[in-house]
């Protein structure tokens, strides 16, 4: 389940959502191609914060609503997507 929450004033969104294997979309809510990725943040595992790992340098958006995480499998584990939405 994904959570989105607008911080307005700056553009700035985050949505939480469960990780997936590594090159395969992960849906982000209102993303689009021209947004920029802020940061990628993983937690792992997901129920019991032990790790938190700074994905940002291999995330992509890769249509509209979807993201990519290039080699990293984030399957089990909760992902922070800090990201701008450049439409507004």
């Amino acid at each position: 389940m994904a959570m989105t929450q607008a911080l307005d004033k700056f553009h700035l969104n985050l949505t939480m959502v469960s990780g997936t294997t590594a090159a395969t979309n992960i849906a982000v809510t209102g993303i689009a191609t021209e947004d920029t990725i802020v940061a990628v943040i993983m937690s792992a595992t997901a129920a019991s914060i032990a790790t938190r790992s700074d994905l940002t340098t291999e995330a992509t958006v890769t249509s509209a609503g979807n993201i990519q995480l290039s080699t990293t499998n984030s399957s089990s584990n909760q992902l922070e997507v800090w990201w701008v939405d450049r439409s507004l």
